[in-house]
């Protein structure tokens, strides 16, 4: 008896329960044909969200910056047009008047001809050798000396003859510091075995001007003691001085 309803019992729950598990597989078979295609269109969504916004993003960015530099550009340009044109200033008046007047050196010009008349002894002394055939008591023998030899001591300053500009300053063992200067109309004085000068070349000297002091002679005249070698030459040809000079010792 208790077995038959234990039997009944029994099988009623069986049938519930295969009921229950066949609404079960029905829903479970449901959800698992809706989800894949759930998810598949979820996917599909963030992926193209993923894939477009960067770019979106770029793009409006770029269009962002672009308005703002055409709003920047159109300030600077409006700027532009309102501020005032100004001129650069004018340079300074000295600065004008130095490009426009450079510094510039006045010599004073010799006269075209010195007037030979006018010639004047360079220092005060003895004259211990002429021009010509002489004695050379430095070389013991007898050779042409193309100038005048005055004797004066060491020390003693020398004059321009004439007036003149200074041609040439220079230095040779054979006559030492020598000095030249051209007169005009081809007349030249020349000035040797001297020990320091006060010109230089392009200088314009008057006449009796000093143009240096009288030192040791060159290896030519060394034995002659201090002196001044005076030479004048016309076109560049040798003359006596002594055809010039005031007559007599100086």
């Amino acid at each position: 008896m208790i077995r038959e309803k234990f039997s009944k019992l029994l099988d009623g729950q069986s049938k519930q329960l295969k009921t229950l598990g066949i609404y079960t597989g029905v829903v479970l078979l449901i959800f698992s044909i809706i989800i894949p295609f759930m998810g598949k269109g979820l996917f599909v969504k963030e992926t193209a969200k993923k894939n477009e916004s960067p770019l979106t993003s770029v793009m409006g960015q770029a269009n962002s910056m672009k308005e703002e530099r055409s709003t920047v550009t159109g300030i600077v340009l409006q700027e532009s047009q309102d501020k005032p044109k100004t001129m650069p200033a004018p340079p300074k008046a000295k600065e004008e008047a130095e490009v426009k007047a450079p510094v510039q050196t006045q010599t004073r010009e010799v006269n075209a001809v010195s007037n030979i008349k006018d010639i004047t002894w360079p220092v005060k002394g003895e004259v211990i050798q002429e021009v010509g055939l002489s004695y050379s008591k430095t070389f013991s023998d007898y050779r042409y000396h193309n100038g005048i030899d005055i004797k004066v001591k060491r020390g003693t300053e020398a004059g321009a003859a004439l007036e003149g500009k200074i041609g040439k300053v220079e230095t040779t063992k054979s006559e030492g510091l020598k000095v030249s200067i051209d007169h005009g109309d081809g007349w030249q004085s020349v000035y040797a075995h001297l020990e320091d000068v006060f010109v230089k070349t392009g200088d314009v000297v008057k006449k009796g001007q000093s143009i240096g002091i009288v030192g040791q002679p060159g290896l030519n005249e060394v034995m002659e003691g201090p002196h001044l070698h005076y030479s004048l030459l016309k076109d560049g040809k040798v003359v006596n001085p002594r055809d010039y000079l005031p007559k007599g010792e100086p």
